[in-house]
């Protein structure tokens, strides 16, 4: 096949030539197919013609990536990596893909580098009357966050890119309503008794169907009692066997998982006396029903992996529609830890290294509101705790892989 006489292809990528003060000047089309570089070539012609006679803009002839679409097709080419340069995956992933279609519908033919806030809040109206019921102001502002995660990574490799910088530095104000957002602990149990009546739920399982929970009700009493979040929970192993190793327990202090983002911040928790009887009854549940696998909340389904946390979000869902209680939640767990902390005389700023927050408790306010006027605890008063079986409670079955 001959090319046209300033198409020329080298590797897999065609190139258009063209004349810049009487010298040759070869510009990527960034594509490997004839019929698409023979498009942007031909458009190239036309609109330079159509500037010369005062018509339009000539077009941007040697920008790396001309439009919004390209920055974003760049982030998701790379597996739409987080802050630390690390692929998402999973869920995560997912998530930003959908971000990055609804971002390319609305944004993509737009200049990377002259986004003003006018052209975001004409995005942002566009999108929430897409939403009629009134919903999406949360899902308009987590894509901002996709385009901002876009324009770091291009950044990153802005040789290869040409994005120096954000078009937008600061970002814009948020769609959704602050005085709207719910704090988790609109979600945590009401007290001590609740929390103890929903793991009591799980561990006292007397239908066939239930066969297996008895793993979320152990994670219901740790996660208030430690108050990591449900996916750091799930790093905890019985087979520790040093302060590196997320839940190793050396007698006083329950050794926690941290992440990079957590670093000076308390790596464990001191094993108050609340906490020592509800592990040792954990440790003795597992030895007898779950010996072979090595996690603190092992999966009924294997022996060498953790219950899975969507599994027990659906299943506190579950647990609380069946006991006739208000919708709890895994982070709402985490959030009755943070209040009993409070009611102990704990100030916010301690709470703050204890939970991986650096913000020395700004942000203990901002997810879990004010200082609540009652006292929590985390021994129930009505009943014996939970991990005691109560009279005529039927036996824990072992896991299936037991």
């Amino acid at each position: 096949m001959k090319l046209p006489r300033n198409l020329i292809k080298r590797g897999s990528t065609y190139y258009y030539r063209r004349q810049v003060n009487n010298k040759d000047h070869w510009t990527s089309l960034r594509t490997g197919s004839y019929k698409e570089a023979k498009r942007l070539m031909d458009e190239i012609r036309t609109r330079l013609v159509l500037a010369k006679t005062g018509f339009g803009e000539a077009p941007r002839i040697g920008v790396k990536m001309p439009d919004v679409a390209s920055v974003l097709r760049f982030y998701q080419g790379a597996g739409c990596p987080r802050k630390n340069g690390k692929k998402r995956e999973g869920k995560a992933l997912q998530l930003e893909e959908n971000a990055i279609k609804n971002l390319t519908r609305h944004l993509g033919a737009k200049d990377p580098r002259t986004l003003t806030p006018a052209d975001w809040q004409r995005y942002a109206d566009k999108r929430l009357s897409e939403y009629p019921d009134g919903r999406g102001a949360r899902t308009i502002d987590l894509e901002w966050g996709t385009l901002s995660s876009a324009y770091r990574h291009a950044i990153r490799y802005q040789d290869e890119t040409g994005i120096t910088q954000k078009p937008l530095p600061e970002r814009p104000a948020r769609v959704r309503i602050t005085e709207d957002v719910n704090h988790c602990r609109q979600y945590q149990p009401k007290d001590a008794d609740e929390l103890h009546e929903i793991a009591r739920y799980f561990l006292e399982r007397q239908e066939s169907i239930r066969r297996g929970s008895a793993v979320f009700g152990w994670l219901t009493l740790l996660s208030s009692m430690i108050g990591q979040r449900c996916s750091e929970m799930l790093h905890l192993r019985t087979d520790a066997s040093s302060p590196e190793e997320p839940g190793y327990n050396d007698g006083d202090h329950l050794w926690l998982y941290r992440s990079k983002t957590h670093k000076g911040t308390a790596p464990f928790i001191k094993i108050g006396p609340e906490l020592r009887e509800c592990l040792a009854a954990h440790s003795a549940w597992k030895a007898d029903n779950s010996p072979l696998n090595p996690w603190f909340f092992p999966s009924p389904r294997s022996t060498d992996k953790p219950v899975e946390k969507s599994s027990f979000q659906h299943a506190l869902a579950r647990a609380c529609t069946n006991l006739g209680l208000p919708k709890r939640s895994a982070h709402g767990l985490r959030s009755y830890y943070v209040n009993v902390l409070r009611s102990k005389g704990v100030a916010d700023s301690e709470i703050a290294l204890r939970i991986g927050h650096k913000t020395a408790g700004k942000l203990i306010v901002e997810t879990y509101g004010e200082i609540l006027p009652i006292k929590l605890d985390w021994m129930p008063t009505k009943k014996d705790p939970a991990w005691k079986p109560s009279e005529g409670a039927a036996a824990i079955a072992k896991p299936a892989f037991a």
